[in-house]
């Protein structure tokens, strides 16, 4: 198997590019093979990749990549799995198992962001994303005459950033891309005395199991340190986990390489590029080895 490709790109003097990297679909099409985002049980697939950067150019160069992935984390390799399933339900009331699909349809396909920048030339190949289709939710409190067009909804999704809807009528729910960390987390409940909340998920001070237990004349003192760190939010309420994640830089220059080792969930990668040379352009070159591929579980 083929495991090492080059990227370049000038990037003009004082500007920042931003790319994106689908390493399923670029290996799949220097392989001429099939290399999939998802397995065939609905796991993301990660794509172990080691960058080396080096920069060129007709004065002194000064290149740096920030890159970003999905979170590397339970929440993608739950949502993924969640709209794997979600998609097998939605053939199988249509009587369509995944057998009768074509050889390159049967997983899931999605870009990490609603922006990603598809004129990079490692972009070869077709690459079709996966389309969902539902009926449209309707809220009764809706006045807009509703049009055949309106009672069926379908979008694609991405990886990250939050659903993008339509601009459509009051009463209608209907979306353009569908964010599958951020619809897994919003169907989710927080854990007892998350945001704040005044009740505990168990009242120990008032339970006759505990207090029987406990037989000790600082007993409630501790019940009550406990029922208040019951409330104590976690330390990942703020995070914004449907969203992108740091995964690693690089920096070069003239006469200096720099080197990382990236692990990007479903293989989509985005790198932040900047050319820090005043008055020059400089070219960015990236040998790019796959190590691995691995499902998250």
């Amino acid at each position: 198997m083929q495991t090492r490709l080059e990227w370049d790109e000038t990037i003009p003097d004082g500007t920042t590019e931003t790319h994106h990297f689908n390493w399923a679909r670029h290996f799949s099409a220097i392989n001429r093979k099939a290399l999939d985002q998802v397995d065939a049980k609905g796991n993301a697939l990660v794509y172990r990749v080691a960058i080396k950067q080096s920069a060129s150019g007709p004065a002194q160069s000064d290149i740096t990549s920030v890159i970003s992935t999905a979170s590397n984390t339970y929440v993608t390799a739950r949502a993924v799995k969640a709209w794997h399933r979600a998609r097998m339900k939605m053939l199988k009331r249509e009587g369509i198992s995944m057998k009768q699909l074509g050889k390159y349809d049967r997983t899931l396909k999605f870009p990490l962001t609603v922006s990603d920048s598809y004129e990079n030339a490692l972009n070869e190949g077709d690459w079709e994303l996966t389309t969902f289709a539902v009926e449209s939710p309707l809220d009764a409190d809706g006045s807009t005459d509703v049009k055949a067009e309106d009672l069926v909804d379908s979008y694609t999704l991405t990886l990250t950033g939050a659903s993008v809807a339509e601009t459509s009528a009051v009463g209608e729910q209907m979306y353009t891309t569908v964010g599958i960390n951020d619809s897994w987390l919003a169907a989710r409940r927080d854990p007892a005395g998350t945001g704040g909340s005044d009740q505990p998920s168990i009242n120990h001070e008032l339970n006759p199991l505990y207090n029987i237990l406990s037989g000790s004349m600082a007993s409630e003192e501790v019940l009550e340190i406990v029922e208040t760190s019951q409330n104590a939010d976690p330390p990942y309420l703020s995070s914004d986990f449907n969203g992108l994640f740091f995964a690693g830089k690089l920096y070069s220059s003239q006469h200096q390489v720099d080197r990382t080792v990236i692990d990007c969930p479903a293989g989509l990668m985005q790198a932040v590029v900047t050319n820090g040379a005043t008055g020059e352009d400089a070219k960015v070159e990236w040998d790019v080895e796959l190590i691995d591929v691995f499902p998250m579980k």
